[in-house]
């Protein structure tokens, strides 16, 4: 059943053949492994049942798909609660507290905690009233938090990955929370491990095997940090910068200010969008962004064609972190 109220209360969750998980700063409880970090026992922000079983679908009063033709996914408001429909694939009802799996057409696992974690948690953390960027991210040397957002397929996996082995913490290499605070913005660690193209791991992973695949016959795998010799970010870092990637303007890596309305574009376009009121998503959006773009300085990423080139992008990262952290503003 979908749960009365999202404020209902996790105490269930602690109960047998529960296992608790941490990801982007919040413990789940839930019925089936997922491959993020175990969390010890404790207060629970999340109940995460996949375990399918009667549930009565409730009346839809509002629906919004993706942008995609046709959509990946579609997004339902219920009476009570919100559906979030992957069609021909998997649904699932969810709430500030509670995501629940209610139809399931694959039998795949995988797939199934791929959508959790990488689709519907996102869509949780917005309604939470956090900023969830579709975008990479890591610590620089300085200690401040640097953010890289763009379109899939761009290498934001790969960037993250190559920073990470040149010793810059791992926040996530796929999706960031970012908190919006009174005059700063933090980054919140997320998965514990990147996803990446076979060619991408070959450059970056040096002797990797093959992991396994985020899914079956998915082309991405999964690399832990732990066998790949990667840092991890432990705790949230306050937000120093935000990239926008390009592969356009360039043979040589650079980065370059970028304008602020370029930068609010950028974010509102690769960032997860969740409310309760469907007629104020933009809106909220578009002032979510504002208030990141506020507290940092944003940038445009050039990255060159060709994994040979890493070398270059972890080199003028290292710059300008090296002039965030002496209180510069402004790329050279």
């Amino acid at each position: 059943m979908i749960p009365e109220s999202p404020e209902q209360d996790l105490g269930s969750a602690g109960g047998q053949n529960r296992r608790r998980f941490r990801v982007h700063g919040y413990v789940l409880a839930a019925d089936r492994e997922l491959p993020v970090a175990p969390a010890a026992d404790g207060r629970v922000d999340l109940d995460v049942r996949l375990t399918l079983g009667r549930h009565d679908r409730r009346p839809r009063r509002h629906s919004r798909p993706d942008n995609a033709d046709p959509p990946w996914s579609i997004v339902h408001w219920l009476d009570v609660g919100y559906e979030i429909e992957f069609p021909d694939i998997a649904a699932f009802t969810f709430s500030e507290r509670h995501i629940t799996l209610v139809e399931d057409l694959t039998g795949d696992d995988a797939l199934v905690a791929h959508l959790v974690l990488d689709h519907v948690l996102p869509k949780v953390i917005a309604l939470r009233g956090d900023t969830m960027v579709h975008g990479s991210g890591n610590v620089g040397p300085s200690g401040g938090a640097h953010v890289f957002v763009a379109p899939s397929g761009t290498g934001k996996s790969t960037c993250a990955t190559a920073l990470a082995r040149h010793g810059w913490p791992l926040l996530d290499d796929d999706g960031v929370r970012l908190m919006a605070n009174e005059d700063h913005v933090d980054a919140v660690p997320g998965l514990r491990g990147v996803r990446l193209l076979p060619d991408s791991a070959a450059a970056v992973l040096p002797g990797a095997t093959g992991g396994p695949p985020m899914s079956a016959g998915h082309p991405k795998r999964r690399f832990g940090a732990t066998e790949h010799d990667l840092l991890l970010a432990q705790e949230p870092s306050r937000l120093a910068a935000v990239y926008l990637l390009d592969r356009s303007q360039g043979e040589r890596a650079r980065v370059e200010p970028l304008r602020p309305a370029e930068a609010l574009a950028a974010l509102v376009g690769n960032s997860i969008h969740m409310h309760a009121d469907p007629t104020r998503i933009t809106a909220v959006a578009f002032e979510r962004a504002g208030a990141i773009i506020a507290c940092v300085r944003p940038y445009r990423l050039v990255l060159p064609d060709g994994l040979d080139a890493l070398g270059q992008v972890v080199d003028v990262l290292a710059a300008n972190d090296r002039r965030l952290g002496a209180g510069g503003t402004a790329a050279e």
